[in-house]
């Protein structure tokens, strides 16, 4: 699992030749209500964009029924060839940016 900001996430959305733009990423989306289990929804998603204060896309789903409301959510994008904010990249390319993250700290002896 890995991070990025937004802002970066948007920006590189189009660049390489395997970029989200050529092919869109899933994700999965959870959202959490009172007193009631999780809902989960797979989805693909598409044309990103801000909208004031929002980080929006274009979401259509592949699997699953989401709720009509919902009080959270969480969206995990399957990024394995997403682009590393650059403060977790070590640069080792044979690795994603998720895995570079997890094992950029020193290993306990």
């Amino acid at each position: 699992m890995g991070q990025v900001r937004n802002d970066l996430f948007l920006k590189q959305w189009t660049e390489g030749k395997n970029s989200f733009k050529n092919d869109p990423p899933n994700a999965f989306l959870t959202v959490f209500n009172a007193g009631t289990r999780p809902t989960g929804v797979t989805v693909v998603l598409t044309i990103p964009r801000v909208a004031g204060n929002n980080f929006q896309y274009d979401a259509r789903i592949l699997k699953g029924t989401p709720p009509s409301a919902g009080i959270e959510s969480t969206l995990f994008i399957d990024g394995a060839g997403a682009p590393c904010d650059p403060q977790f990249d070590t640069g080792d390319a044979g690795y994603p940016c998720w895995a570079q993250q997890a094992f950029s700290a020193a290993q306990p002896g």
